[in-house]
């Protein structure tokens, strides 16, 4: 059970890492994140110190400096994905806990894409089975910090034996680019696209409308997104979430950057060249020119 209005001070640094706490044997939630942007001096001093989480708020666009922000750091709307492009699919479990809501906006819009698929599957089988081509979509981050290409199916079958997806539309700097010449993915994306707009047929939405409001997700498999929001003129009017993730095993929680996917072996010996071994070490970065990624560390 969970009060909305305890009494009592949390244990631990946040009401966010107390619930964690209660639900590790049920969720998967063994192996915390340590994302490298927690704690940047920037968040600290608007929201204080170091609490453990990552804050995802509108950024303002700093005076005479760099103008780039990543779609995150905007109250622009931020379309349907699965998180941690470029961490292999190492990603098992986020969560998103309101600390301050908007004036208006930013809510949070859930798909299954299991069902998504299931739906499709049972309407047009060819044009499911095109969502498991290795090469049916790429996603590229073109510039910044995490800049990469990654080259995909939509649904594969993960290095643990699970079922697994990798979605995402078009947002921000995100770009994607299906693969050409081929009716039936043509199908299987209008399909898809169709069904992962903000509240869809079939889809699950939370309206983040207050403090405390908060997801706990499967990034295996459900994808999610954003309506534009508007901050109001007070403080406790700016929308403000605080961002945890956990990984699928304690070696997925050292920080990496890779082009590849973890793939059951059999399937990534279809295309080694895009989910061998070497594509899920070290930290890579695209490189616009030479349409690459290159290994930097």
């Amino acid at each position: 059970m969970i009060a909305s209005n305890p009494e009592e001070a949390p244990s631990q640094s946040r009401p966010l890492f107390d619930l964690c706490a209660q639900l590790t044997g049920l969720l998967d939630l063994q192996h915390p994140f340590a994302f490298p942007l927690v704690g940047h001096p920037e968040a600290v001093k608007r929201f204080g110190g170091n609490d453990g989480t990552f804050k995802v708020y509108d950024l303002p666009k700093p005076m005479g400096g760099p103008t780039y922000r990543e779609i995150a750091e905007t109250s622009e709307q931020f379309d349907v994905h699965v998180d941690g492009l470029g961490f292999g699919g190492a990603l098992q479990t986020f969560i998103l806990w309101m600390d301050s809501a908007p004036l208006f906006g930013g809510f949070g819009f859930l798909y299954d894409m299991f069902a998504i698929g299931t739906a499709l599957a049972e309407e047009d089988m060819e044009a499911f089975r095109h969502l498991f081509v290795p090469d049916t979509f790429v996603t590229f981050r073109p510039r910044g910090k995490g800049a990469i290409k990654v080259v995909s199916p939509v649904f594969y079958i993960d290095d643990f034996g699970r079922p697994h997806v990798h979605f995402r539309k078009d947002a921000g700097e995100y770009r994607t680019h299906w693969r050409s010449g081929c009716p039936a993915l043509d199908r299987a994306r209008a399909f898809l696209h169709h069904f992962t707009e903000p509240f869809s047929t079939g889809s699950s939405f939370v309206p983040f409308t207050r403090p405390g409001c908060a997801v706990i997700c499967r990034n295996r498999d459900i994808a999610h997104g954003r309506t534009a929001f508007i901050d109001g003129p007070r403080p406790n009017q700016r929308r403000v979430l605080s961002r945890k993730w956990f990984m699928t095993t304690e070696d997925a929680m050292v920080y990496r950057h890779v082009p590849g996917l973890a793939m059951r072996n059999d399937i990534a010996n279809i295309a080694p060249e895009l989910f061998g071994d070497q594509q899920l070490k070290g930290q890579w970065l695209y490189d616009q020119t030479h349409d690459k990624n290159v290994r930097v560390n």
